[in-house]
């Protein structure tokens, strides 16, 4: 069926429905919109939370090696003071927590690189451990004085066999001029390395009595040998200069010793470092690159939500013009069919009323309006119809009306000779009524 023809209330009620059928799409499509920039908000906040966390568990590891490289490197750092148990990290806290499963639900993705980081990890740590075994502080270049203040001292006894041999005491003078275990003793490194490596202090004490007796007894053999008593001389350096140098060089050993043992196992330390725990902190690197690249991929972003935001924006503006030129259309439409055939309807009534009974409507609609036109059409037609019937009538009227008043004309003519007959009879009736009362009367007195 067209649409002209439908009837009136369908029109109104498929106008104005559709009308309220597109405010309800777009009040449903704000709410959609409201709803989705509050889902794509939280999905920001979520996710900007994952990367932080991720991020600072990253920086928090660099910063862990860190200080386990200050610890190898740093002669002032003398402790490790790191969490060495993979479990109890801030990431093992997440990795073995809650958060690690809340993070997979919401980014499945994440599961496999996740899985492949539990090894890199537990690597990490575990070399620490064995780092924190083998690796002992020490100060390697006071090592090195010790060892060139052993080697001075055994040059001494050189020069001192060497003036005994020759009978002169200029070596001895020369080589007792400066002392690099006098320059050792009173460095302030000393103190630190002392306090380290305990084991060595106890070598060092005796060290420091040794080293005063060594020199005092190089100048009563320097004196000797000065004097020209060569015998007394070697007999001295014999028996007492050289069993005080042999045991002073013997402790300076047992520190070097113990210092080649530390720096092995530092050197050990090292090759831990750099073999298991740089490794394990680049292969963590590039699995926390390739979650970052996940999360920037799966999860939207600060610039994508308003983005989105604006596209929704956009959508419900281009919309709501589509869903004006509807409304405009239908209200046209309404008034094309509804307010015009009106308009129409009462221009033909007051020509009608002014008398004008040729005017007519074409409207082409089947609905009440329609109808409505229909039926005026036929009023005026019917009017003029009647009209005509009245004016033949009124004809038959005037002509029944002129035959009346030549009737009543003659009527008139015989009403007056009907009323002189009439005054006769009356005269006559009344000359008749006094003869019967006398009558009556003449009757009354015969009866007496």
């Amino acid at each position: 069926m067209k649409w002209k023809n439908l009837k009136l209330k369908y029109k109104l009620f498929i106008g104005f429905g559709t009308i309220v059928f597109f405010l309800l799409f777009v009040a449903l499509l704000s709410i959609f919109g409201a709803q989705k920039i509050i889902q794509n908000g939280k999905e920001v906040i979520a996710g900007n939370q994952i990367k932080r966390n991720i991020a600072e568990r990253e920086l928090e590891h660099v910063k862990w090696v860190n200080k386990l490289s200050e610890f190898l490197y740093n002669d002032d750092v003398t402790s490790l003071n790191i969490e060495t148990d993979y479990h109890k990290c801030k990431f093992g806290q997440f990795y073995y927590g809650q958060m690690r499963k809340k993070t997979e639900k919401f980014i499945p993705e994440l599961k496999p690189v996740l899985e492949k980081i539990e090894e890199p990890h537990k690597q990490l740590h575990e070399s620490a451990i064995e780092i924190s075994k083998v690796f002992k502080q020490i100060d390697r270049d006071l090592l090195i004085h010790f060892e060139e203040a052993e080697i001075e001292i055994l040059k001494l006894l050189e020069a001192i066999e060497e003036d005994l041999n020759n009978n002169q005491s200029g070596n001895i003078a020369a080589n007792t001029e400066q002392c690099k275990l006098s320059g050792i003793i009173s460095d302030v490194r000393v103190s630190k390395l002392l306090r380290n490596n305990p084991e060595i202090r106890v070598y060092f004490e005796k060290i420091k009595d040794l080293h005063e007796t060594f020199h005092k007894k190089l100048t009563q053999i320097s004196l000797l040998i000065s004097s020209r008593n060569y015998t007394k001389a070697k007999n001295f350096y014999h028996t007492s200069v050289l069993k005080n140098a042999e045991s002073l060089l013997s402790n300076l050993d047992a520190i070097r010793k113990i210092g080649h043992e530390k720096s092995a196992k530092m050197q050990i330390a090292y090759g831990i470092y750099n073999q298991k725990t740089m490794p394990a902190l680049n292969t963590l690197s590039v699995l926390f690159r390739q979650i970052n690249k996940i999360i920037n991929n799966q999860v939207m972003t600060d610039e994508g939500m308003i983005a989105e935001a604006k596209r929704m924006q956009i959508e419900l503006i281009t919309i709501s013009a589509f869903i004006a030129v509807i409304a405009f259309l239908t209200a046209y439409l309404l008034s094309k069919n509804i307010v015009k055939p009106v308009y129409e309807a009462v221009r033909f009534t007051e020509q009608v009323a002014k008398g004008n009974l040729s005017v007519k409507i074409s409207l082409d609609q089947k609905d009440e309006m329609g109808i409505l036109i229909n039926e005026l059409n036929k009023m005026v037609s019917s009017l003029k119809k009647l009209i005509g019937d009245i004016s033949v009538s009124t004809n038959q009227v005037t002509g029944l009306s002129d035959q009346l008043n030549n009737s009543s004309q003659m009527m008139a003519e015989n009403s007056h000779e009907q009323s002189t007959s009439t005054e006769e009879i009356s005269a006559t009736v009344e000359e008749l009524n006094a003869n019967s009362e006398q009558n009556a009367e003449h009757a009354e007195d015969t009866k007496k």
